[in-house]
Protein backbone atom coordinates (compact mmCIF):
# COMPACT_ATOMS: atom_id res chain seq x y z
CA UNK A 1 0.00 0.00 0.00
CA UNK A 2 3.03 2.12 0.96
CA UNK A 3 4.36 1.87 -2.29
CA UNK A 4 1.52 2.71 -4.22
CA UNK A 5 1.32 5.33 -2.67
CA UNK A 6 4.53 6.51 -3.42
CA UNK A 7 4.20 5.90 -7.13
CA UNK A 8 0.90 7.81 -6.91
CA UNK A 9 2.48 10.79 -6.19
CA UNK A 10 5.30 10.39 -8.48
CA UNK A 11 3.04 10.04 -11.19
CA UNK A 12 0.79 13.20 -10.16
CA UNK A 13 4.06 15.00 -9.86
CA UNK A 14 5.66 14.24 -12.73
CA UNK A 15 2.39 15.25 -14.96
CA UNK A 16 2.54 18.55 -13.23
CA UNK A 17 -0.88 18.37 -11.68
CA UNK A 18 0.63 18.13 -7.91
CA UNK A 19 1.20 21.73 -8.50
CA UNK A 20 -2.04 22.85 -9.36
CA UNK A 21 -3.41 20.21 -6.59
CA UNK A 22 -1.18 21.85 -4.05
CA UNK A 23 -2.48 26.12 -5.29
CA UNK A 24 -6.41 24.48 -5.37
CA UNK A 25 -6.13 23.40 -2.26
CA UNK A 26 -4.27 26.83 -0.87
CA UNK A 27 -7.12 28.88 -2.21
CA UNK A 28 -9.39 26.45 -0.09
CA UNK A 29 -7.35 26.79 3.15
CA UNK A 30 -6.86 30.55 2.71
CA UNK A 31 -10.76 31.83 1.57
CA UNK A 32 -9.16 33.64 -1.24
CA UNK A 33 -11.52 36.33 -2.83
CA UNK A 34 -11.47 37.58 -6.51
CA UNK A 35 -9.53 40.54 -7.44
CA UNK A 36 -11.58 44.17 -7.82
CA UNK A 37 -10.94 43.97 -11.45
CA UNK A 38 -13.00 40.36 -11.92
CA UNK A 39 -15.78 41.56 -9.50
CA UNK A 40 -15.75 44.67 -11.63
CA UNK A 41 -16.14 42.76 -14.90
CA UNK A 42 -18.90 40.26 -13.18
CA UNK A 43 -20.83 43.46 -12.37
CA UNK A 44 -20.34 44.86 -15.56
CA UNK A 45 -21.98 41.45 -17.06
CA UNK A 46 -25.03 41.48 -14.49
CA UNK A 47 -25.67 45.78 -15.45
CA UNK A 48 -24.70 46.50 -11.88
CA UNK A 49 -22.94 49.55 -12.53
CA UNK A 50 -22.10 50.81 -8.97
CA UNK A 51 -20.96 47.56 -7.51
CA UNK A 52 -18.46 47.76 -10.96
CA UNK A 53 -17.56 51.22 -10.48
CA UNK A 54 -16.60 50.05 -6.35
CA UNK A 55 -14.81 47.98 -7.46
CA UNK A 56 -12.96 49.60 -10.14
CA UNK A 57 -11.76 52.35 -7.76
CA UNK A 58 -10.66 49.89 -5.31
CA UNK A 59 -8.69 48.34 -7.95
CA UNK A 60 -7.24 52.00 -8.99
CA UNK A 61 -5.99 52.60 -5.30
CA UNK A 62 -3.56 49.47 -5.84
CA UNK A 63 -2.60 50.18 -9.56
CA UNK A 64 -3.81 53.88 -10.56
CA UNK A 65 -1.50 53.40 -14.04
CA UNK A 66 -4.02 49.95 -15.04
CA UNK A 67 -5.76 51.80 -18.16
CA UNK A 68 -7.78 48.87 -18.77
CA UNK A 69 -9.47 49.28 -15.34
CA UNK A 70 -10.29 53.18 -16.05
CA UNK A 71 -11.50 52.73 -19.39
CA UNK A 72 -14.00 50.43 -17.47
CA UNK A 73 -14.73 52.64 -14.46
CA UNK A 74 -15.38 55.29 -17.11
CA UNK A 75 -18.05 52.60 -18.73
CA UNK A 76 -19.78 52.24 -15.42
CA UNK A 77 -19.71 56.14 -14.42
CA UNK A 78 -21.38 56.83 -18.00
CA UNK A 79 -24.10 54.09 -17.06
CA UNK A 80 -24.95 55.34 -13.90
CA UNK A 81 -25.36 58.78 -15.25
CA UNK A 82 -22.30 60.41 -14.25
CA UNK A 83 -21.39 61.99 -17.27
CA UNK A 84 -18.66 64.44 -16.28
CA UNK A 85 -17.05 62.00 -14.09
CA UNK A 86 -16.83 60.09 -17.07
CA UNK A 87 -15.20 62.28 -19.63
CA UNK A 88 -12.85 63.16 -16.79
CA UNK A 89 -11.81 59.51 -16.52
CA UNK A 90 -11.73 58.90 -20.18
CA UNK A 91 -10.49 61.77 -21.59
CA UNK A 92 -7.26 61.42 -20.54
CA UNK A 93 -7.40 57.53 -21.71
CA UNK A 94 -8.70 58.56 -25.30
CA UNK A 95 -6.22 61.61 -25.90
CA UNK A 96 -3.24 59.46 -25.35
CA UNK A 97 -4.68 56.18 -27.25
CA UNK A 98 -7.10 56.98 -29.78
CA UNK A 99 -7.70 53.34 -30.88
CA UNK A 100 -8.79 52.13 -27.21
CA UNK A 101 -12.18 51.28 -28.37
CA UNK A 102 -13.85 51.63 -24.67
CA UNK A 103 -12.47 55.19 -24.28
CA UNK A 104 -13.94 56.04 -27.51
CA UNK A 105 -17.55 54.95 -27.55
CA UNK A 106 -18.55 55.89 -23.85
CA UNK A 107 -16.58 59.12 -24.12
CA UNK A 108 -18.81 60.04 -27.05
CA UNK A 109 -21.70 59.10 -25.82
CA UNK A 110 -20.94 61.33 -22.52
CA UNK A 111 -20.44 63.90 -24.53
CA UNK A 112 -23.74 63.22 -26.59
CA UNK A 113 -25.69 62.83 -23.24
CA UNK A 114 -24.86 66.04 -22.50
CA UNK A 115 -25.81 67.60 -26.29
CA UNK A 116 -21.65 68.48 -26.94
CA UNK A 117 -22.13 67.01 -30.14
CA UNK A 118 -19.01 68.88 -31.78
CA UNK A 119 -17.13 66.82 -28.93
CA UNK A 120 -18.80 63.90 -29.39
CA UNK A 121 -17.78 63.66 -33.00
CA UNK A 122 -14.35 64.45 -32.53
CA UNK A 123 -14.12 61.26 -30.40
CA UNK A 124 -15.43 59.00 -32.77
CA UNK A 125 -13.35 60.73 -35.68
CA UNK A 126 -10.39 60.13 -33.51
CA UNK A 127 -10.56 56.54 -33.16
CA UNK A 128 -11.35 56.31 -36.58
CA UNK A 129 -8.05 57.34 -37.73
CA UNK A 130 -6.91 54.28 -36.05
CA UNK A 131 -9.19 51.64 -37.11
CA UNK A 132 -11.20 51.67 -40.45
CA UNK A 133 -12.26 48.03 -41.12
CA UNK A 134 -13.77 46.56 -37.72
CA UNK A 135 -17.50 46.46 -36.62
CA UNK A 136 -16.79 48.70 -33.99
CA UNK A 137 -15.74 51.73 -36.77
CA UNK A 138 -18.59 50.89 -39.13
CA UNK A 139 -21.05 51.99 -36.37
CA UNK A 140 -19.32 55.04 -35.44
CA UNK A 141 -18.88 55.86 -38.98
CA UNK A 142 -22.53 55.31 -39.23
CA UNK A 143 -23.28 57.63 -35.78
CA UNK A 144 -21.11 60.60 -37.26
CA UNK A 145 -23.46 60.42 -40.09
CA UNK A 146 -26.60 60.46 -37.84
CA UNK A 147 -25.02 63.00 -35.72
CA UNK A 148 -24.26 65.16 -38.61
CA UNK A 149 -27.19 64.91 -40.89
CA UNK A 150 -29.04 66.28 -37.72
CA UNK A 151 -26.75 69.32 -37.01
CA UNK A 152 -27.16 70.05 -40.13
CA UNK A 153 -30.81 70.46 -39.91
CA UNK A 154 -30.47 72.35 -36.43
CA UNK A 155 -28.35 74.62 -38.51
CA UNK A 156 -31.27 75.27 -41.41
CA UNK A 157 -33.16 76.11 -38.52
CA UNK A 158 -30.69 78.82 -36.65
CA UNK A 159 -29.99 80.21 -40.57
CA UNK A 160 -33.58 81.18 -41.27
CA UNK A 161 -34.16 82.40 -37.86
CA UNK A 162 -30.40 84.55 -39.01
CA UNK A 163 -31.43 85.30 -42.40
CA UNK A 164 -31.91 89.43 -41.77
CA UNK A 165 -28.01 89.51 -40.22
CA UNK A 166 -26.41 87.32 -42.89
CA UNK A 167 -24.17 88.79 -45.64
CA UNK A 168 -22.95 86.92 -48.80
CA UNK A 169 -19.22 86.89 -49.22
CA UNK A 170 -19.21 88.01 -52.52
CA UNK A 171 -15.00 88.16 -52.51
CA UNK A 172 -14.43 84.18 -51.79
CA UNK A 173 -14.60 81.40 -53.81
CA UNK A 174 -16.76 80.34 -56.50
CA UNK A 175 -19.34 78.18 -54.24
CA UNK A 176 -22.01 76.40 -56.17
CA UNK A 177 -25.28 75.14 -55.19
CA UNK A 178 -27.37 72.62 -57.22
CA UNK A 179 -30.75 73.25 -56.63
CA UNK A 180 -33.16 69.76 -57.30
CA UNK A 181 -34.28 69.77 -60.55
CA UNK A 182 -38.22 70.44 -61.16
CA UNK A 183 -39.70 67.35 -62.98
CA UNK A 184 -42.96 68.33 -64.72
CA UNK A 185 -45.35 67.25 -67.30
CA UNK A 186 -47.54 63.80 -67.92
CA UNK A 187 -46.45 60.95 -65.61
CA UNK A 188 -43.93 62.99 -63.82
CA UNK A 189 -46.41 62.65 -60.27
CA UNK A 190 -44.06 59.31 -60.00
CA UNK A 191 -40.61 60.47 -60.88
CA UNK A 192 -39.92 63.54 -58.42
CA UNK A 193 -37.11 61.03 -56.73
CA UNK A 194 -35.70 61.96 -60.06
CA UNK A 195 -35.17 65.79 -59.83
CA UNK A 196 -33.15 64.80 -56.77
CA UNK A 197 -31.00 62.16 -58.32
CA UNK A 198 -29.88 64.70 -61.30
CA UNK A 199 -29.03 67.09 -58.94
CA UNK A 200 -27.01 64.53 -56.92
CA UNK A 201 -25.22 63.13 -59.78
CA UNK A 202 -24.22 67.09 -61.11
CA UNK A 203 -22.84 67.83 -58.04
CA UNK A 204 -20.73 65.05 -57.68
CA UNK A 205 -19.32 65.97 -61.09
CA UNK A 206 -18.77 69.63 -59.81
CA UNK A 207 -16.67 68.36 -57.04
CA UNK A 208 -13.91 67.33 -59.53
CA UNK A 209 -13.26 70.75 -60.37
CA UNK A 210 -10.98 71.95 -57.83
CA UNK A 211 -11.61 76.03 -58.47
CA UNK A 212 -15.05 75.96 -56.74
CA UNK A 213 -16.85 74.59 -53.87
CA UNK A 214 -20.06 72.30 -53.54
CA UNK A 215 -22.76 73.31 -50.60
CA UNK A 216 -23.86 70.04 -49.03
CA UNK A 217 -26.94 68.18 -50.51
CA UNK A 218 -28.68 67.79 -47.19
CA UNK A 219 -27.65 71.41 -46.07
CA UNK A 220 -29.47 72.22 -49.22
CA UNK A 221 -32.54 70.03 -48.48
CA UNK A 222 -33.16 71.47 -45.27
CA UNK A 223 -33.27 74.78 -45.75
CA UNK A 224 -35.95 74.08 -48.51
CA UNK A 225 -37.85 72.57 -45.96
CA UNK A 226 -37.36 74.94 -43.46
CA UNK A 227 -38.60 78.03 -46.18
CA UNK A 228 -41.52 75.61 -47.52
CA UNK A 229 -40.20 75.48 -50.28
CA UNK A 230 -39.50 71.79 -50.99
CA UNK A 231 -42.56 70.47 -52.20
CA UNK A 232 -43.03 73.49 -54.83
CA UNK A 233 -38.80 73.65 -56.09
CA UNK A 234 -37.41 76.47 -57.10
CA UNK A 235 -38.85 77.83 -60.49
CA UNK A 236 -38.87 81.38 -59.44
CA UNK A 237 -35.55 83.19 -59.83
CA UNK A 238 -36.81 86.16 -57.01
CA UNK A 239 -36.87 83.02 -54.50
CA UNK A 240 -33.62 81.21 -55.21
CA UNK A 241 -31.32 84.35 -54.18
CA UNK A 242 -32.48 83.83 -50.86
CA UNK A 243 -31.88 79.87 -50.76
CA UNK A 244 -28.16 81.03 -52.04
CA UNK A 245 -27.50 83.62 -49.03
CA UNK A 246 -28.96 80.67 -46.76
CA UNK A 247 -26.43 78.00 -47.66
CA UNK A 248 -24.12 80.82 -48.60
CA UNK A 249 -23.79 79.70 -51.82
CA UNK A 250 -22.77 82.56 -55.15
CA UNK A 251 -23.88 80.65 -57.81
CA UNK A 252 -26.89 77.91 -57.69
CA UNK A 253 -27.66 75.43 -60.57
CA UNK A 254 -31.51 76.00 -61.34
CA UNK A 255 -32.64 73.48 -63.82
CA UNK A 256 -35.76 71.52 -64.75
CA UNK A 257 -36.86 68.57 -66.83
CA UNK A 258 -40.32 68.33 -68.90
CA UNK A 259 -41.70 64.89 -69.81
CA UNK A 260 -43.44 64.96 -73.63
CA UNK A 261 -45.94 63.16 -74.71
CA UNK A 262 -43.57 61.08 -77.06
CA UNK A 263 -41.51 59.74 -74.26
CA UNK A 264 -38.89 62.83 -74.32
CA UNK A 265 -37.58 65.32 -72.02
CA UNK A 266 -37.17 68.60 -72.73
CA UNK A 267 -34.07 70.25 -70.24
CA UNK A 268 -33.85 73.61 -69.27
CA UNK A 269 -31.31 74.58 -67.04
CA UNK A 270 -29.04 77.99 -66.19
CA UNK A 271 -27.47 79.43 -63.56
CA UNK A 272 -28.50 82.49 -61.25
CA UNK A 273 -26.23 84.55 -59.37
CA UNK A 274 -27.50 85.26 -55.90
CA UNK A 275 -25.99 88.81 -55.42
CA UNK A 276 -28.59 90.44 -57.78
CA UNK A 277 -30.58 87.09 -59.03
CA UNK A 278 -29.00 87.45 -62.51
CA UNK A 279 -30.21 84.13 -64.75
CA UNK A 280 -27.83 82.62 -67.30
CA UNK A 281 -29.41 80.13 -69.30
CA UNK A 282 -26.97 77.08 -69.83
CA UNK A 283 -28.66 74.73 -71.75
CA UNK A 284 -32.03 74.15 -73.20
CA UNK A 285 -32.81 71.06 -75.53
CA UNK A 286 -34.48 67.64 -75.91
CA UNK A 287 -33.50 63.99 -75.62
CA UNK A 288 -34.97 60.74 -75.04
CA UNK A 289 -35.50 59.71 -71.83
CA UNK A 290 -34.15 56.66 -71.57
CA UNK A 291 -30.29 58.43 -72.48
CA UNK A 292 -31.24 60.18 -68.85
CA UNK A 293 -27.54 59.92 -68.36
CA UNK A 294 -26.71 61.97 -71.69
CA UNK A 295 -28.71 64.72 -70.26
CA UNK A 296 -27.02 64.74 -66.63
CA UNK A 297 -23.28 65.29 -68.82
CA UNK A 298 -25.01 67.63 -71.23
CA UNK A 299 -26.03 69.83 -68.59
CA UNK A 300 -23.12 69.78 -66.15
CA UNK A 301 -20.50 70.88 -69.19
CA UNK A 302 -22.92 73.00 -70.06
CA UNK A 303 -23.22 74.90 -66.44
CA UNK A 304 -19.58 74.25 -66.27
CA UNK A 305 -19.06 76.68 -69.63
CA UNK A 306 -21.33 79.17 -67.84
CA UNK A 307 -19.26 79.71 -65.11
CA UNK A 308 -16.59 80.36 -67.26
CA UNK A 309 -14.39 77.59 -65.66
CA UNK A 310 -11.28 76.18 -68.09
CA UNK A 311 -11.40 72.62 -66.92
CA UNK A 312 -8.08 70.75 -67.01
CA UNK A 313 -7.70 67.24 -68.74
CA UNK A 314 -7.75 65.63 -65.60
CA UNK A 315 -11.22 67.11 -64.59
CA UNK A 316 -12.89 66.45 -67.70
CA UNK A 317 -11.67 62.46 -67.85
CA UNK A 318 -13.53 62.35 -63.95
CA UNK A 319 -17.16 64.72 -65.17
CA UNK A 320 -16.91 62.25 -68.19
CA UNK A 321 -17.19 58.85 -66.44
CA UNK A 322 -20.75 57.54 -66.37
CA UNK A 323 -21.46 56.28 -63.61
CA UNK A 324 -24.86 54.50 -64.77
CA UNK A 325 -26.50 53.76 -68.13
CA UNK A 326 -29.70 51.98 -66.75
CA UNK A 327 -32.39 54.21 -66.20
CA UNK A 328 -33.83 52.23 -64.07
CA UNK A 329 -30.74 52.11 -61.46
CA UNK A 330 -30.47 55.62 -61.41
CA UNK A 331 -34.21 55.95 -61.06
CA UNK A 332 -33.82 53.51 -57.29
CA UNK A 333 -30.80 55.38 -57.07
CA UNK A 334 -33.06 59.06 -56.82
CA UNK A 335 -35.25 57.28 -54.47
CA UNK A 336 -32.36 56.36 -52.39
CA UNK A 337 -30.83 59.99 -52.23
CA UNK A 338 -34.76 61.09 -51.39
CA UNK A 339 -35.05 59.09 -48.52
CA UNK A 340 -31.35 60.20 -47.32
CA UNK A 341 -32.15 63.38 -46.97
CA UNK A 342 -35.50 63.03 -45.25
CA UNK A 343 -33.92 60.50 -42.51
CA UNK A 344 -35.19 57.25 -43.01
CA UNK A 345 -32.10 55.43 -43.68
CA UNK A 346 -33.44 51.97 -44.18
CA UNK A 347 -35.45 52.80 -46.86
CA UNK A 348 -32.56 54.66 -48.42
CA UNK A 349 -30.41 51.67 -48.05
CA UNK A 350 -32.99 49.07 -49.58
CA UNK A 351 -33.51 51.88 -52.67
CA UNK A 352 -29.52 51.81 -53.25
CA UNK A 353 -29.26 48.17 -53.19
CA UNK A 354 -31.53 48.01 -55.40
CA UNK A 355 -29.55 50.16 -57.64
CA UNK A 356 -26.26 47.87 -57.35
CA UNK A 357 -28.44 45.11 -58.27
CA UNK A 358 -30.07 46.65 -61.16
CA UNK A 359 -26.45 47.52 -62.63
CA UNK A 360 -23.78 46.07 -60.79
CA UNK A 361 -21.15 48.60 -62.08
CA UNK A 362 -22.74 51.42 -60.48
CA UNK A 363 -20.20 52.37 -57.99
CA UNK A 364 -22.02 55.59 -56.73
CA UNK A 365 -24.78 53.34 -55.56
CA UNK A 366 -22.77 50.43 -53.93
CA UNK A 367 -20.66 53.64 -52.26
CA UNK A 368 -24.38 55.16 -50.31
CA UNK A 369 -25.50 51.63 -49.79
CA UNK A 370 -22.54 51.22 -47.41
CA UNK A 371 -23.18 55.07 -46.23
CA UNK A 372 -27.03 54.40 -45.70
CA UNK A 373 -26.15 50.93 -43.82
CA UNK A 374 -23.73 52.48 -41.81
CA UNK A 375 -26.44 55.44 -40.77
CA UNK A 376 -28.81 53.32 -40.09
CA UNK A 377 -26.67 51.29 -36.98
CA UNK A 378 -25.75 55.01 -36.11
CA UNK A 379 -29.05 56.28 -36.10
CA UNK A 380 -29.95 53.94 -33.28
CA UNK A 381 -30.96 55.35 -29.64
CA UNK A 382 -27.93 55.85 -27.17
CA UNK A 383 -28.68 53.10 -25.19
CA UNK A 384 -29.52 50.65 -27.57
CA UNK A 385 -26.47 51.82 -29.73
CA UNK A 386 -24.49 51.36 -26.64
CA UNK A 387 -25.72 47.90 -25.97
CA UNK A 388 -24.92 46.91 -29.28
CA UNK A 389 -21.49 47.46 -29.12
CA UNK A 390 -21.08 46.61 -25.45
CA UNK A 391 -20.78 43.02 -25.68
CA UNK A 392 -17.81 42.95 -27.59
CA UNK A 393 -15.81 45.43 -25.25
CA UNK A 394 -13.04 44.33 -22.56
CA UNK A 395 -14.47 42.83 -19.41
CA UNK A 396 -17.79 41.78 -20.94
CA UNK A 397 -16.62 38.38 -23.05
CA UNK A 398 -16.73 38.49 -26.66
CA UNK A 399 -19.31 39.02 -28.68
CA UNK A 400 -20.08 40.56 -32.22
CA UNK A 401 -19.16 44.32 -31.70
CA UNK A 402 -15.07 44.16 -32.81
CA UNK A 403 -15.94 41.38 -35.19
CA UNK A 404 -13.93 42.03 -38.47
CA UNK A 405 -17.11 42.38 -41.38
CA UNK A 406 -16.13 43.35 -45.00
CA UNK A 407 -13.83 46.15 -44.94
CA UNK A 408 -15.03 49.61 -45.59
CA UNK A 409 -12.97 53.13 -46.58
CA UNK A 410 -14.08 54.60 -43.47
CA UNK A 411 -10.84 56.88 -42.63
CA UNK A 412 -11.52 58.62 -46.24
CA UNK A 413 -15.00 59.99 -44.94
CA UNK A 414 -14.44 61.39 -41.40
CA UNK A 415 -13.70 64.78 -41.87
CA UNK A 416 -16.57 65.98 -43.59
CA UNK A 417 -20.36 65.55 -43.44
CA UNK A 418 -21.69 62.62 -45.04
CA UNK A 419 -24.27 65.02 -47.41
CA UNK A 420 -20.60 66.28 -49.25
CA UNK A 421 -21.01 64.77 -52.82
CA UNK A 422 -18.19 62.76 -52.63
CA UNK A 423 -19.24 61.08 -49.81
CA UNK A 424 -22.70 60.48 -51.32
CA UNK A 425 -21.67 59.36 -54.82
CA UNK A 426 -18.23 58.43 -54.46
CA UNK A 427 -16.56 55.18 -52.63
CA UNK A 428 -13.60 56.12 -51.17
CA UNK A 429 -13.21 59.62 -52.00
CA UNK A 430 -9.72 61.02 -50.11
CA UNK A 431 -10.63 63.70 -47.63
CA UNK A 432 -9.33 67.46 -48.36
CA UNK A 433 -11.22 70.57 -49.85
CA UNK A 434 -13.71 71.37 -52.49
CA UNK A 435 -16.95 71.25 -50.38
CA UNK A 436 -18.40 74.29 -48.95
CA UNK A 437 -19.56 73.46 -45.01
CA UNK A 438 -21.14 77.10 -44.84
CA UNK A 439 -23.82 78.78 -43.36
CA UNK A 440 -23.71 82.48 -43.25
CA UNK A 441 -22.85 83.59 -40.03
CA UNK A 442 -24.29 80.64 -37.96
CA UNK A 443 -21.88 79.85 -34.87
Amino acid sequence: MKLFQTQSRRLIESTGLYAGLVALALVLVTGCTPAPTSLGDEALKRGDYAAAKAAYEEQLQKNPDNTRVKAALGRAQYNLNEYDAAIATLEPIHRHDPGNATAALYLGLSHEAKDDIPAAEAAYERYLTTDSKSDMARHLRGRLIYLRDNTIRSQAKEAVKLESTMKLDTTGPMVVAVLPFTVSGPGSDSLEALGKGMAAAISYDLFQVKSIKVVERLRLNSIFEEIALADSGITDPKSSPRVGRLVGANQLVNSGLKFLPNHDVSIQSGVIRTRDAAYKPALLTENQFERLWQVQKDITFAVIDQLGILLTPEERNAIEKIPTRNVEAFMAYSRGIESMDRGDYEEANAQFQQAAKLDPGFEQAKAMQSESSAALEGSAPAAQFESTLATGLPGTGAGPGLAGPPPMDLINSISRPSTDPRTDDAPGGGAGTGTANVGGSIP
